[in-house]
């Protein structure tokens, strides 16, 4: 079916101007360890500090089934390579594999995202060294059991994120990014919306640059309930500094009429109503911007500021079954015996703070959040705490209980 790339309606200086002063009454789960720094636990959260070579997990994934799948980089001596790990709903270690070169022999750049496939299959999305300096996409494909069924690359994109294909275009993923600027009439890279089948071949395969910068990306793909894929696309200098991003539809049943500066944030995440979430943080007054995009007109902006640290990092953004916006990241405390905490902020889907997590570590002065998923009752966020000689950071993984908080 042939798709046209929909360009969003309504442009807005950051996201709504319906502007929600979070009321802050919501439930905040203690996790600050006690004296000797054990982890309180408690029926909300439990935190498993793992036995796992990733230091820096790029994505975590919750099968229907509970299981879960922790996708990052990892050491091999001082090469960089793929890690994946899987483990069941009590955090036991399933399965493991590491790999730092392609099945044609390019070197791993970075490990940048992974979704399930709509036959169960884990793809995971890393960059590689093609030989010329400049990056393409390595995808791999594993089945439940952790067998590699199936490895492809896109040698002209630099891929930034991946979502699962639409039973209408077929197995496979929707690989979103930069190419290398060789399409463009005037070398110009463009952004890139490529069909990626397991096989390698490809399908659907949409490039679109800009008027007003040097370049543009897909920065994150999403699938919506409505069929179709929600792409943020940004525009950037020479330099690759972002300067305007906006919302856009692949197909689906319409166009979601809303469009962003760059105020909106580089997260992107889509509710089980189609409501669409974008979030950012990492300003030095500790703000956190959260956004809702509805076609119904029921869109917010949520401008919360956390008085008790001195920067807050957005790293992930997911949104539960019933609605709830879930945020995850770090934060630097004013407590200056804690290096960072990592935690996740929840609101209501109309923009009334929930409930927050924080967690400092064993040690209680440092943890570091960087990605996060949801599903049914449970979140899981998976984060760095400090490691020793031989590995400076360990992977935690901080598993939430929806329905207790």
């Amino acid at each position: 079916m042939k798709r046209a790339l929909l360009t969003l309606s309504l442009a807005l200086t950051a996201c709504s101007s319906v502007i929600i002063d979070p009321d802050d009454t919501g439930e905040t789960n203690e996790t600050d360890p006690p004296e000797g720094g054990s982890d309180p636990g408690g029926t909300e959260a439990r935190s498993l500090v793992m036995d796992s070579p990733i230091f820096a997990p790029r994505e975590v994934v919750i099968r229907p089934d509970g299981t879960i799948a922790v996708v990052g980089l990892v050491l091999e001596g001082d090469v960089p390579a793929l890690g994946v790990e899987s483990y069941d709903t009590s955090g036991n270690p399933l399965w493991n594999d590491q790999r730092a070169t392609s099945a044609l022999g390019h070197g791993l750049y970075d490990v940048r995202a992974a979704t399930l496939t709509d036959d169960g299959s884990l793809a995971v999305l890393s960059q590689v060294n093609r030989g010329d300096g400049v990056a393409g996409s390595w995808l791999v494909f594993y089945d439940a059991a952790g067998v590699v069924t199936s490895e492809a690359e896109v040698a002209d994109i630099a891929g930034a994120d991946v979502a699962a294909a639409s039973p209408d275009i077929g197995a496979g993923v929707i690989l979103a990014g930069e190419d290398d600027g060789t399409h463009g009439s005037a070398a110009q890279r463009l952004a890139a919306l490529v069909h990626v089948k397991p096989d390698g071949t490809t399908g659907m395969d949409l490039r679109e640059g800009t008027r007003s910068a040097d370049a543009a990306m897909a920065s994150t793909v999403v699938r919506h309930p409505n069929g179709g894929f929600v792409v943020l696309k940004s525009d950037l200098d020479a330099g690759g500094t972002i300067q305007s991003s906006e919302i856009r539809i692949i197909g689906g049943d319409g166009p979601i009429d809303a469009h962003l500066g760059p105020a909106g944030g580089p997260l992107l995440a889509v509710g089980p109503d189609g409501a669409i979430y974008t979030a950012s943080g990492g300003q030095a007054d500790a703000h956190l911007l959260i956004c809702k995009h509805d076609l119904e007109g029921g869109g917010w902006t949520i401008d919360d500021v956390r008085s008790d640290t001195t920067l807050l990092g957005a790293m992930s953004l997911a949104v539960s079954e019933d609605g709830d916006v879930l945020v995850g990241g770090f934060a630097y405390p004013t407590d200056t015996a804690v290096s960072a905490e990592m935690f996740v902020r929840a609101y209501a889907s109309d923009g009334t703070f929930a409930w927050d997590d924080a967690y400092r570590g064993p040690d209680g002065s440092f943890a570091f959040g960087m990605a996060l998923d949801t599903k049914g009752d449970q979140a899981v966020h998976a984060g760095i705490v400090a490691g020793n000689d031989d590995q400076p950071y360990f992977t935690v993984l901080r598993f939430l209980d929806l329905a207790a908080l």
